[in-house]
């Protein structure tokens, strides 16, 4: 995410926490759903949602392939 004109965040992908204590998830969902360039992914999770996955690359991989696996859904590791 990098500031764009108007000091507005923008970036390629948004994941929203769906039960954020910390920022109102409605809030945070509104604000992302207007920037139409950003593709905005909400998890059923709290605030700090990055313990769901195993590693950060695994975060990065569930973000670049969502729509094709249920949301929150992780690969058992084998």
């Amino acid at each position: 995410i990098a500031g764009g004109q108007n000091n507005t965040a923008s970036g390629d992908y948004a994941v929203v926490s769906e039960t954020d204590r910390v920022f109102p998830s409605e809030n945070t969902y509104s604000y992302w759903k207007e920037r139409k360039a950003t593709k905005l992914i909400r998890v059923p999770y709290p605030h700090f949602f990055f313990h769901c996955w195993t590693s950060f690359e695994e975060f990065i991989s569930f973000v670049e392939n969502y729509g094709n696996q249920r949301p929150g859904r992780r690969k058992k590791k084998s």
